[in-house]
C-alpha cells in the first residue's frame, strides 16, 4: 500500500525545493497529482477485474516493479516532462493496491478481525507519509531533492521481500455457482461509497498536496517544518486508520462514521483559513492533526464497508470501482485547488474545500435518513 503513492508524497514533502528548482507554479505542481490519479482511475477498474482472476502475488510484484520505475524516473527528472512521466508510472503502481489487498483480506481474514486488519493495511499509505516527512527534507539538505527522493527505493525493496514471504501465489477460486464473477450485480451500497469517495477524495487530496506549500508560502514555515507536516499527517493518519477500522467493524452502520470523517475535514479546513489570517503556526499543526485523525481515515471506512457487503468473488471488481471514484476525486482536487489559488487566493481555495467536505457529509446523512424512512 505504501509503494504506489511514494513518489507523490516525496514530491509533496520536497515541494518548496522542487518548485524552486524547476520553476513550477501552483497549478503545475498540483497537476502532477492530478495526472497520476487520472491514470490510476481507469487502471484500477481494469486491474480490479484481474484481481478476481489472477494470482495476488503476481499482481503485487507487477505493481512494485512499476513503482521502482516511477521512483527512478522522478529521481532523475531534470524537467517538468520527466516529472509527468514519473507520476504517470506512479498512477499505475497505485491503481490496484486496494483491490488486491482487499481481496486478500476478504479471503484470508475472518469477519470479526477484518476491520482491524483493514485499518493496519490502509495505514501503509500513512507509513509512507511518516517515513518521507521525517527523512526526506533533512536528506535533501545533503543530497538535493533528487537524491533524497531516490532513498524511497528502500521501501519498495522491503515490499518485495514481504510479498515473496507472505502473499500466496495461487489464483483465487472460481465462484461456487460456476458463473462469471464479473457479471454478478454489486450491492447498492457500493454506489454511495463510490460517490463519497469521489467527493471527499477531491477535498482530501487538495489538502494533502498543497498544505506543505501553503504553510511555506503563507504562514512562513521553513522547508523542514513544511516537510514535517507530511510526517505528522502520516503518523496521525496511521493511528487513525487502525482505530477507525476497529470502530467501523463494530458499527451497525458505517455511514455514520463517514459523516464524522467529512465534518472533521471541514473543521480542519476552517482552521487553515484562520491560520493564514492570523499567521498562527499552531493552527496549521492543529489542522494537520485533525485532518489526519478524521478525513485521512475515510478510505479505511469505505473499504471496510465494501468488504462487509460485497461477496468475496467480486471484491476485486468492487474495490476497483471504488478506486475509480476515489482516484477521480484525487485527480480533480489538487489541480482545481492550484487554479483557484492562482486565480484568487489560498483563502478562496480553502473555502471551496470546506464546502466540498460539507457536501460529502450531507450526501451520506441524507442517504441514511432516506434508508430509515423507507423501512
Amino acid at each position: 500500500m505504501a509503494v504506489g503513492p511514494l513518489g507523490l508524497f516525496a514530491l509533496i514533502a520536497l515541494g518548496p525545493l522542487v518548485t524552486a528548482d524547476l520553476r513550477l507554479g501552483p497549478s503545475q505542481f498540483g497537476a502532477l497529482a492530478t495526472i497520476s490519479f487520472i491514470v490510476a482511475a481507469p487502471s484500477a477498474w481494469l486491474l480490479g477485474r484481474w484481481v478476481d482472476r489472477y494470482s495476488a502475488r503476481t499482481i503485487i510484484f507487477s505493481l512494485l516493479g512499476t513503482g521502482v520505475l516511477s521512483l527512478v524516473v522522478l529521481s532523475a527528472a531534470t524537467s517538468y516532462r520527466w516529472l509527468v512521466a514519473g507520476v504517470l508510472l506512479a498512477g499505475i503502481a497505485m491503481s490496484a493496491t486496494n483491490p488486491v489487498t482487499n481481496r486478500l483480506v476478504s479471503v484470508q481474514v475472518g469477519a470479526g478481525q477484518r476491520g482491524a486488519v483493514m485499518g493496519v493495511k490502509q495505514s501503509g499509505v500513512q507509513i509512507a507519509q511518516l517515513f518521507i516527512g521525517l527523512t526526506l527534507p533533512s536528506v535533501a539538505v545533503l543530497t538535493g531533492w533528487r537524491g533524497a527522493l531516490a532513498t524511497t527505493l528502500t521501501i519498495v525493496a522491503l515490499g518485495m521481500v514481504l510479498t515473496h514471504r507472505y502473499v500466496p501465489a495461487g489464483r483465487p477460486p472460481p465462484p461456487a455457482d460456476g458463473g462469471d464473477r464479473t457479471e454478478q450485480p454489486l450491492p447498492h451500497q457500493v454506489w454511495l461509497l463510490l460517490a463519497y469517495g469521489f467527493v471527499s477524495g477531491a477535498a482530501l487530496q487538495a489538502t494533502i498536496v498543497h498544505l506543505p506549500l501553503f504553510a511555506f508560502q503563507e504562514v512562513s514555515f521553513s522547508v523542514a517544518a513544511a516537510g514535517l507536516i507530511v510526517a505528522l499527517l502520516g503518523g496521525v493518519g496511521l493511528l487513525a486508520r487502525v482505530a477507525w477500522g476497529r470502530v467501523t467493524e463494530r458499527s451497525s452502520d458505517p455511514r455514520q462514521v463517514l459523516v464524522w470523517m467529512a465534518l472533521g475535514g471541514a473543521t480542519a479546513t476552517c482552521l487553515l483559513l484562520a491560520a493564514a489570517q492570523w499567521q498562527a503556526a499552531w493552527l496549521v499543526w492543529s489542522a494537520t492533526v485533525l485532518t489526519g485523525a478524521t478525513a485521512v481515515a475515510g478510505t479505511v471506512v469505505v473499504m471496510t464497508a465494501a468488504v462487509r457487503v460485497v461477496p468475496p468473488g467480486s471484491i476485486g471488481t468492487a474495490s476497483g470501482l471504488l478506486a475509480v471514484g476515489q482516484y477521480g476525486g484525487f485527480a480533480l482536487g489538487p489541480v482545481s485547488f492550484g487554479l483557484l489559488v492562482e486565480a484568487a487566493s489560498y483563502a478562496s481555495a480553502w473555502v471551496v474545500v470546506a464546502v466540498v467536505y460539507a457536501a460529502a457529509a450531507a450526501m451520506v446523512a441524507v442517504a441514511r435518513f432516506t434508508t430509515r424512512a423507507t423501512r
